[in-house]
């Protein structure tokens, strides 16, 4: 809900159309490619090995942390892994 004085300025109220096409889930989410998949299972083989490792998320992206700490985080730069 908007202040008064910001509503007295409008006419009417904003309408938004919704999109009429999907995205890609690859797209939305890089992790899903398979390739991907396959570099970060390889990646979760070596980490998960180690004592007290765990697999996490941070910012929405793979991570692994020792005893709470994070130490490895996946991210995509430029479009690439």
């Amino acid at each position: 809900m908007a202040p008064h004085r910001v509503g007295v300025l409008q006419c009417e109220g904003l309408e938004i159309e919704p999109p009429i096409e999907g995205i890609d889930a690859e797209e939305f989410d890089p992790f899903q490619r398979p390739e991907i998949a396959a570099v970060q299972a390889m990646i979760s083989d070596l980490y998960l090995v180690l004592p007290d490792v765990a697999p996490g998320q941070q910012f929405s992206t793979p991570c692994f942390r020792a005893n709470r700490k994070n130490f490895c985080t996946l991210h995509f730069y430029r479009s690439r892994p």
